[in-house]
């Protein structure tokens, strides 16, 4: 069992640079979706197709725009403050993302198993909110999605960043222990 928290534990400094990249690709991502606005915005404006197969449309020009800024700078502030805005009596959400943009991991053995799976979690949450914004941004070029889609996978991201938060609230709802204080007393971790 120890060697399965240590892999987890191991896999911490793979994780932080991996989740690093993949807010990278979400802000490259929303720069190109947001240029891809302004050129559709222009061909509507000017009447000029030149650029493009199809008609461009002003709500397709707009909701790129919005898109793009969203992703390109949503992924980055996102990623600064997730740790500012997490629930109060929840030091790890707001601990993880100081250890993983240092890439080292220190705290008791307890401390380290709890961000290294907080932060698979982060990671989970990145690839939804990553699968928000390419949904709608083929909603944005005429695709029949309905809106509920990208949605539930922006509502699924935030829930994921705020796992722990989420987990607490609802142990305290129904008054069962679980949580990642409890995890480690499964591992046998809680003294370590």
């Amino acid at each position: 069992m120890t060697d399965l928290v240590e892999a987890i534990i191991n896999l911490f400094k793979f994780n932080s640079v991996f989740l690093s990249i993949m807010i990278l690709s979400i802000t490259i991502f929303g720069v190109i979706v947001g240029g891809v606005g302004l050129l559709e915005g222009y061909q509507y404006s000017s009447g000029n197709n030149r650029f493009s197969t199809r008609q461009a449309t002003f709500t397709g020009a707009i909701m790129k725009m919005t898109i793009g800024s969203a992703a390109a700078l949503g992924a980055v502030v996102f990623y600064r403050m997730a740790g500012t805005f997490s629930l109060a009596d929840d030091p790890t959400t707001s601990n993880v993302l100081d250890f993983a943009q240092q890439r080292s991991i220190t705290g008791t053995y307890c401390q380290q198993f709890q961000y290294s799976v907080t932060l698979i979690w982060m990671i989970i949450g990145t690839v939804a909110l990553f699968n928000a914004a390419r949904t709608a941004y083929r909603k944005s070029n005429g695709e029949m999605i309905p809106w509920g889609q990208p949605i539930a996978y922006l509502i699924g991201g935030i829930m994921c960043y705020f796992v722990n938060g989420i987990t607490a609230m609802v142990a305290n709802s129904i008054g069962l222990e679980v949580g990642l204080d409890n995890m480690c007393k499964a591992f046998g971790l809680a003294g370590a």
